[in-house]
């Protein structure tokens, strides 16, 4: 019984170490918004392995359908994904790798075949390949042990091979003029397509697995339909076919030809779009990705680009100037760019929009027979003669990696998941070969989360109101309140313009502001920039005096308040509390203002030479008679005017005078209003 329990819970211990050791993504981890410019970095968290052991982070906007790379080798448990331009969307998803470099012990050489390996094909789902040699062999792509074999008729052998999308079936052609299709377990054959005159050299199934297309020796090229085998349509040339391929659509076949011509025909019946300018026999041709273009590569040392979504007309030749033949042709995944192998096993990368020369891959020895670029664009293998295939970086040219045979190779194929390339040789093997890093353990985040646009913020910023006594000190505070989303755009300060009427409350604190009068006399006060709260909190405390009675009613408003440092506009709102000011001064027996001791009246004089002319400015601080009186120096008055009453209800006055009129000497400038007196003395040269 003790031995049982001790069994129990060696078992339970065991289970939760590994639960700990296995690798999780647990942040983001569903639910989080990130938004732009604000979260200028996403902190990625992950668990389940040392500090010290690197992981591949990835991420997708498309629910797994594509992964981008965040960091290949992150350590720390801790990775700080700094955007930079993000995609905007609601749907992704952290994915965490945990992987190891691949070694020689990971390349898979199959060596059942015992004669030329012409042609393989990988496995919809890339778990095996099958391989044409006199006959053809389905094994493991991990392990290569062989599952089964399909054999020809007798004295005949195989020269081409293809698996339907559909995962079930496969197809062989044969040296007997006939493809055959074939279950994939059993190897049972289902039916033979008889059609042909001489051996098949290619058979491929089209994207949709209901049709086949074959070429064969005797110049032409067939289309069946898969369910019933019949025949539907015939592509004929003057020499022999050298390639047929399917556009990735389903809806063309290109065939190339050494009649020199290359033609794009419809799967169905119909004349073909004709393809012709090359000088020596096309060797290869292929459609773009997105079914627009075509490339042809010809021994004239030229490959071409056709637009084949409309009409076919040559877009660009592209020449190298070594002037050696081109043997194969390939698109890259986003149809922008053409990769090129040259007879002098060149590699050239160029620009499908331009025709432009972007990168040569060099290194080998021999003529290139087939190039492929993975599926992401950033490798591109190809086939050599000189016994070798090649992987290169896409984006600097290195070489990646040296594939060695013992004879000629024949083709290179990317496996579905992008990570391996399939190569066969003359040797009489077919190879598998390991590129990119293993994958030990992963884990994908466990629900989306977002990257946004920051929302829109906004506040409401109000002054507070009063009810006083003409002549008292009184404070008016200005309030943040209603912030939304203000800790999301991270405002920095606030600079605040408010105006009141001068007239009834004087400001105290002159040391904070910047300030100057409108046209009717209001004051119009520049506050200094204060820090903006994310929620609420007071921005700016005023004192002021109360200097006009009468229950007057007034008050301080917000003009303007300019955000500083904010990643995007915030809407302020304002609302201004009404100031109630009691009582009269009536000092000297009439109603006036009360005069603070802060308060001052301004009276200055301007010279304007030009126009011979004297001006008057005076701002007052009361509304009441004024008069503006000039005196020479014998005590005479020389110029004597009184203040409108719009100029009173403003409190500013001013006055131009004609001063060629009178004679050189002194005069005295008098400024008169009901509780002040303002004397100038002026000089006429």
């Amino acid at each position: 019984m003790n031995r049982l329990v001790l069994g129990l819970c060696l078992v339970l211990l065991w289970s939760t170490t590994n639960a700990q050791d296995s690798l999780r993504v647990v942040r983001p981890n569903g639910g989080e918004i990130f938004y732009t410019n604000r979260d200028s970095v996403i902190i990625v968290e992950w668990t389940g392995v040392a500090d010290t052991t690197k992981v591949r982070l990835e991420y997708t906007v498309d629910n797994g359908a594509t992964w981008q790379t965040l960091a290949d080798s992150a350590t720390g448990l801790r990775y700080d994904w700094k955007q930079k331009n993000p995609i905007l969307a609601t749907t992704y998803r952290i994915k965490a790798l945990q992987f190891r470099r691949p070694t020689l012990q990971d390349d898979i050489k199959y060596q059942e075949h015992f004669s030329d390996v012409t042609d393989a094909a990988w496995s919809p789902d890339g778990t095996r390949v099958i391989s044409a040699g006199t006959n053809a062999h389905v094994w493991y792509a991990r392990t290569g042990v062989k599952i089964g074999q399909m054999d020809p008729a007798i004295g005949f052998r195989m020269n081409t091979v293809d698996w339907n999308v559909d995962g079930h079936t496969l197809v062989t052609g044969s040296t007997d003029s006939t493809a055959v299709l074939w279950e994939d377990t059993t190897f049972t054959k289902l039916r033979t397509f008889t059609k042909h005159f001489d051996e098949l050299t290619i058979a491929r199934f089209d994207v949709t697995g209901a049709y086949l297309a074959t070429a064969a020796r005797d110049n032409r090229g067939r289309l069946f339909q898969l369910s019933n085998g019949s025949l539907i349509t015939t592509y004929t040339h003057a020499r022999t076919l050298n390639d047929l391929r399917w556009n990735a659509q389903g809806t063309k076949i290109i065939t190339c030809s050494d009649d020199n011509i290359g033609r794009v025909w419809n799967r169905g019946i119909g004349l073909p779009m004709q393809l012709t300018g090359h000088q020596v026999g096309l060797q290869q041709g292929c459609f773009s990705p997105d079914g627009t273009l075509a490339a042809t590569a010809g021994g004239d040392a030229t490959t071409r680009i056709w637009d084949v979504a409309n009409g076919g007309a040559l877009l660009h030749t592209l020449r190298d100037t070594d002037n050696e033949g081109m043997y194969a042709v390939t698109f890259t995944p986003d149809s922008r760019y053409v990769v090129t192998g040259m007879s002098d096993s060149l590699l050239i990368l160029w620009d499908a929009t331009t025709g432009a020369r972007i990168r040569s891959f060099g290194g080998g020895k021999g003529r290139v027979t087939t190039v492929s670029v993975s599926q992401d664009g950033q490798f591109v293998a190809a086939s050599y003669s000189d016994n070798n295939a090649r992987v290169f970086n896409m984006a600097t040219g290195a070489l990646v990696r040296l594939l060695p045979h013992r004879q000629p190779v024949h083709l290179v194929k990317w496996s579905p998941e992008g990570g391996r390339v399939l190569t066969t040789s003359e040797d009489g093997t077919a190879a598998v070969w390991q590129i990119r890093d293993i994958v030990i353990q992963e884990d994908v985040s466990n629900g989306t989360f977002s990257i946004a646009p920051p929302p829109p913020a906004s506040a409401l910023i109000s002054t507070t109101g009063d009810t006083v006594s003409i002549g008292d000190d009184f404070t008016v505070n200005v309030e943040m309140s209603n912030g939304l989303y203000l800790d999301i755009v991270k405002p920095n300060t606030v600079t605040v313009t408010v105006t009141y009427d001068g007239s009834i409350m004087d400001l105290k604190d002159r040391t904070v502001v910047a300030s100057q009068r409108d046209s009717m006399g209001y004051a119009i006060v520049t506050l200094k920039p204060v820090p903006l709260p994310y929620v609420q909190g007071q921005l700016y405390s005023l004192p002021f005096k109360a200097t006009l009675g009468a229950d007057s009613v007034t008050r301080m408003r917000v003009t303007s308040a300019l955000v500083d440092g904010a990643w995007t506009l915030v809407r302020i709102d304002t609302v201004s509390r009404e100031i109630l000011v009691r009582g009269q001064c009536r000092a000297g027996g009439v109603t006036r203002l009360y005069i603070s001791d802060s308060a001052r009246v301004r009276f200055a004089a301007f010279p304007i030479p030009a126009e011979k002319t004297l001006r008057i400015q005076a701002s007052l601080l009361e509304t009441g008679p004024t008069s503006v009186t000039m005196y020479d120096m014998f005590g005479r008055t020389v110029y004597s005017d009184v203040a409108s009453s719009d100029e009173e209800k403003a409190r500013t006055v001013e006055r131009m005078i004609d001063v060629q009129q009178f004679p050189s000497g002194r005069y005295v400038l008098v400024l008169t209003t009901p509780t002040d007196r303002k004397v100038l003395l002026v000089v006429k040269d």
